[in-house]
């Protein structure tokens, strides 16, 4: 039995409220410990190359995610400083929210917004998850305007550099949100252009395969138009925008057939494959 999962609102908000890191206090280690019950094992979300996640409730009950530095791993204390500064400079709703941080010499986390959906592996590779295909268009579309507002939205252009399924996170209205910054680079002017150049059909007449196919084929071009060997031939990021909204408007008028039938059989698996190439296709992101 698929979990199946509400359609996500349409009334979002935009929360770029504008506030830096320097706007908030800084939280205590006692007050994250706290929060987390003494960074107990039940409430860790995950791992990563510097250290771990967890989850954690404030005094106000504000459920929030705690990115907790393991200092003794080699390059942890540039991951925070990085991060630090990635997040500082842009606040966007498609990219994970800071809300505010500890650093003592010993220690060192942030406190993130928690996103109750987890990351994108749980949906794509989990028997009890199940996306249909606007909600994976959806998410395509909110990973491309994060990439392309980092790419094209400060002064100072900020290079992902690690996106994966692992590090999209998704909100309860399933809209993703990118995370993990922590091998991120900030690019100045004269850096942009040399940093840009390192990085460097279905046979059944069917109505829902016919919608399927065609959709399949659009993101397979732009897939590959995102990954041509030189980058002045790619697509720009609010190109790749455009395209990806205008997929997701011809899906549309056919939901009815694409849920009905995802009603019926669960066909992740056949197709995860084309769009795991979109979803790693901005070489330089």
């Amino acid at each position: 039995m698929y979990r199946r999962h509400q359609s996500r609102s349409t009334t979002l908000p935009i929360k770029d409220d504008l506030l830096s890191l320097k706007t908030f206090r800084r939280i205590s280690h006692a007050e994250l410990s706290r929060a987390t019950n003494g960074f107990e094992e039940s409430n860790m979300l995950g791992s990563g190359s510097f250290g771990y996640v967890y989850k954690g409730r404030l005094l106000d009950g504000m459920e929030v995610a705690i990115k907790v530095f393991n200092l003794q791993t080699e390059g942890a204390f540039r991951s925070f400083d990085i991060e630090c500064d990635a997040m500082r400079n842009i606040v966007h709703r498609n990219i994970v929210k800071v809300i505010t941080c500890c650093s003592n010499v010993d220690f060192k986390a942030l406190m993130l917004d928690y996103m109750s959906n987890g990351n994108l592996v749980k949906w794509l590779h989990s028997e009890n998850c199940f996306l249909n295909i606007i909600q994976r268009v959806d998410i395509m579309i909110d990973v491309a305007v994060a990439i392309e507002r980092l790419h094209n939205g400060h002064p100072t252009p900020i290079i992902h550099c690690d996106i994966k399924p692992s590090n999209i996170l998704l909100d309860g209205d399933m809209v993703a949100h990118v995370g993990d910054f922590g091998i991120a680079k900030l690019l100045g002017e004269s850096e942009v252009m040399k940093q840009t150049m390192t990085f460097a059909t279905i046979g059944r007449e069917d109505e829902y395969f016919v919608v399927k196919a065609n959709c399949i084929s659009s993101i397979m071009e732009l897939a590959l138009n995102c990954s041509v060997e030189l980058p002045e031939e790619r697509k720009d990021m609010k190109d790749i925008v455009v395209e990806l909204k205008k997929i997701k408007r011809s899906l549309n008028p056919n939901a009815h057939i694409l849920n009905d039938y995802s009603a019926e059989v669960g066909d992740k698996i056949s197709t995860w494959g084309h769009y795991h190439e979109l979803l790693r296709a901005a070489p330089i992101a």
